[in-house]
């Protein structure tokens, strides 16, 4: 194991290669009856799963079906052997990395200040030294949390804060991202900071939201400007006008949206022009959210809608106060026009039927490519079937968030509700035993699904707290769709259907597993779901003219932030809750 270690602490391998190294030396290991010496190993590994924020050591929390957690590192677990293993290794390491990490995990163990003060002199030591911007500033936020709780080396710390975010030599793109990273720290500390200190901070703050506005980065700079609104409460100083620009950044990101997102910007720039005062411009801003909502445009077929918000109320009024099966169904089937419904639409749109007459119909993609050519009647047909469905659910955006607002904060709609409901009623709730090789075991997919449900409701909770939060929508949207493929497979699996396939190849025939491009348009599923949810999960999830999200977020398609939208989330919660509505029979 020394020759392992010591090719780690010297980079010769990563940090991944390690891991393994241990991991297979210690299976062996276990194999071979030697227990005592696969201790050592798991001990290593162990401390490869340490982390800390704020220096606690940061737990990885697992939630399960039935409400029960399992948390680790459980570090009250461990045995005097294994802590004083890590004392060991701390008086043997030449890496200052691993010194800091083994003195701050002792520290935290033993709670004395000897191993504290190591881990502060080590990561001061490693904050010097850094290069890597990304953890740079880890150091110096581990170490300055130890040294306020141990009155330890404090100035030394507090002065690599104002280092990172006044130097020179950083520039100012490097100094936005440490800012993020710091000032959760540096109002946090409150007896570290003094009101001087944060005065500097608030105007570096204005000087970054500003220099992000004149770069058109709306959002980026919106984020700064609500850092230096946490900051001017400490101060008192009300140096700068911090919501007159966030009005400025809604009012020319609405100018330059063409979305329904456009009318969302506006009114949030006449609510902050509202705060300030300035009546001539949330008048501006009022009127421009009006045109913006009386007339918006969508999809490659332009067709106009008007949003009655008077009903939206009305509707979402009557959705919120079902209980969780009725709110369920409201969800699943009032907000998703029924296949039949489309075929209708399509006969009597005079405007789409004329424009195919035209020649080929193309489907470009988000990065400007072409996606897909339709040539035969057929396809033309299926794209604007497509394209009608996109406009629907676009135009019902709207009803299902004010519905979904309502359900939560009526306490009919919630995490412990929604689980509690798929535990009990959806296919996919209960256990499934399963086998691979000679290997038999169980699984349910609730606690693959968790998190990322937990961080749909997590992020609809601080929109209803917080009204100008931000949300992002990237774990959930990320995690759930790669999870829908699973989910399709294990459901066509009990309905009988093949879920491999044969494949030529030059040497030979290869079994491969089918994909969910296979799966949705898979006849006995589609017959089984019906037509209406069938083409709605392929327009979500594999359609070049629809969504085509699995394939956007599987190849990292969507690059931007604000690409990940409450749109694509509300659809994908939207269509959990119809593969839970998905009936099993025995066949």
């Amino acid at each position: 194991m020394n020759e392992i270690i010591q090719r780690y602490e010297n980079g010769l391998i990563s940090d991944s290669k390690f891991n393994k190294l241990l991991i297979a030396q210690r299976n062996e290991l276990q194999k071979q009856g030697k227990q005592e010496e696969a201790n050592l190993y798991q001990f290593e590994i162990d401390f490869t799963g340490i982390g800390f924020y704020q220096s606690e050591v940061r737990v990885h929390e697992i939630g399960y079906a039935d409400g029960t957690t399992l948390k680790f590192p459980d570090i009250s677990k461990f045995e005097k052997i294994q802590i004083n293993y890590y004392e060991e290794r701390l008086n043997e390491t030449n890496s200052l990395n691993l010194k800091a990490t083994y003195a701050h995990l002792l520290w935290q163990i033993k709670k004395h200040q000897q191993f504290a003060k190591i881990a502060i002199d080590s990561y001061l030591l490693l904050f010097n030294k850094e290069t890597n911007y990304n953890k740079i500033e880890n150091h110096i936020i581990e170490a300055i949390y130890i040294a306020q709780k141990i009155n330890y080396k404090i100035d030394k710390c507090k002065q690599g804060f104002l280092d990172l975010l006044f130097d020179d030599k950083y520039p100012i793109e490097e100094k936005e991202g440490f800012f993020i990273m710091l000032i959760h720290p540096i109002l946090d500390l409150k007896k570290i900071f003094d009101k001087n200190d944060l005065e500097k901070i608030e105007d570096l703050c204005f000087d970054i939201s500003k220099k992000l506005f004149e770069e058109k980065k709306y959002h980026p700079s919106i984020y700064r400007c609500k850092d230096g609104l946490k900051i001017s409460v400490r101060t008192g100083a009300n140096k700068h006008n911090w919501n007159l620009l966030i009005a400025q950044n809604y009012e020319e990101m609405g100018k330059v949206r063409n979305d329904l997102y456009k009318s969302t910007c506006f009114e949030k720039s006449a609510y902050f022009y509202g705060i300030v005062k300035n009546k001539e411009k949330q008048n501006e801003l009022k009127k421009l959210y009006k045109e913006a909502t009386k007339n918006i445009k969508l999809s490659s077929i332009q067709r106009e809608f008007k949003i009655d918000f008077d009903k939206i109320n009305e509707f979402s009024d009557e959705v919120s106060k079902q209980d969780i099966p009725e709110l369920i169904m409201r969800l699943t089937h009032q907000f998703v026009v029924p296949y039949e419904e489309l075929e209708k639409i399509i006969k009597f749109d005079k405007y789409g039927a004329d424009l195919e007459k035209i020649g080929i119909a193309i489907t470009i993609d988000n990065r400007g490519h072409t996606a897909q050519i339709h040539c035969s009647d057929e396809e033309k047909h299926r794209r604007r079937l497509l394209h009608i469905l996109n406009i629907s659910n676009q135009e019902t955006m709207n009803v299902i968030f004010q519905s979904l607002i309502k359900s939560i904060v009526k306490g009919k709609l919630s995490i412990e509700i929604i689980m509690a409901y798929f535990s009990s009623t959806a296919w996919f709730g209960k256990n499934m035993d399963r086998k691979v090789l000679s290997e038999e075991f169980s699984t349910n997919w609730l606690n693959l699904i968790y998190p990322s449900i937990s961080q749909f409701f997590y992020q609809f909770e601080m929109l209803i707290n917080y009204p100008i939060y931000e949300p992002n929508w990237v774990l959930f949207i990320d995690s759930l769709t790669l999870k829908f493929e699973g989910l399709v497979r294990d459901y066509c699996e009990l309905l009988g259907i093949v879920t491999h396939k044969t494949v030529r190849h030059k040497n030979g025939d290869i079994t491969k597993e089918k994909d969910i491009n296979d799966f949705l348009i898979e006849p006995k599923f589609v017959e089984k779901v019906g037509k209406t949810d069938a083409i709605f999960l392929q327009y979500l999830f594999i359609e070049k003219a629809g969504l085509n999200l699995r394939n956007k977020i599987a190849h990292s398609l969507i690059v931007h932030q604000n690409s990940y939208n409450i749109f694509y989330a509300q659809l994908l919660f939207i269509a959990l809750l119809k593969v839970a509505r998905f009936e099993i029979e025995n066949e």
